[in-house]
This record gives structure tokens, C-alpha cells and sequence, in this order.
């Protein structure tokens, strides 16, 4: 049996040529929507809404959709973790909050 080309591995430059352009993807992807978390700030002002911008619901439905979402080698761990840095920078990028937290008596 011959090799077939189908069966031959990528280089190591097409694979990284291949992450390269991946990583210019993404970056252009995380910049839009981080400018959309701006315009989603705007867009609540000039509704009235003047509310601390935290969603739970929201960001639990979108992450519970992602990872329902057929994938071929990012695991939900991963995606999880991605996905609570942007929505954590984005909610940053609709205004200023604090949040603080107590744990009882005994922490």
C-alpha cells in the first residue's frame, strides 16, 4: 500500500502559518465586540436604562449555547473560561462597578 498525500501531516510551518492567521482572526473578532460592548452601554443610557449592567441569566444562556455547540477539540473548560474573560471585559467597557462580597462570619 502506498502513501497516500491525504495521510501526510502538515508541516510545522503550515501549522503554525495556519495559528498565525487564526490569532489575526480572533484578535479582529475580540476588538469588534469589544467596540459593541461600548455601543451596548450607549444604546442602555439612551434607553434609561442606568442599571448595574450584570445579566446572569444572559451570560449563563450564552455560555449553556456555546458549549452545546458541536466542537472538535476545545473543551467546555476552555470555552468556559474564554468566554468569562470577554464577558467580564465587556461588562467592564459599559461603565465603572464594584462589587464586593462577604462570606459570613466564619470566612
Amino acid at each position: 500500500m502506498g502513501s497516500d498525500a491525504a495521510d501526510t501531516p502538515p508541516s510545522l510551518d503550515e501549522v503554525r502559518w495556519r495559528l498565525d492567521a487564526i490569532d489575526g482572526e480572533l484578535l479582529k473578532l475580540l476588538d469588534e465586540r469589544a467596540a459593541l460592548a461600548s455601543s451596548v452601554a450607549a444604546a442602555k443610557q439612551a434607553a434609561g436604562d442606568t442599571g448595574f449592567g450584570l445579566r446572569p441569566g444572559r451570560e449563563a444562556m450564552i455560555v449553556r449555547k456555546l458549549l452545546a455547540t458541536p466542537r472538535k477539540a476545545a473543551n467546555d473548560a476552555l470555552v468556559i473560561r474564554i468566554w468569562r474573560e470577554v464577558m467580564s471585559d465587556n461588562l467592564a467597557r459599559q461603565g465603572p462597578y464594584h462589587l464586593s462580597v462577604w462570606g459570613g462570619r466564619d470566612t
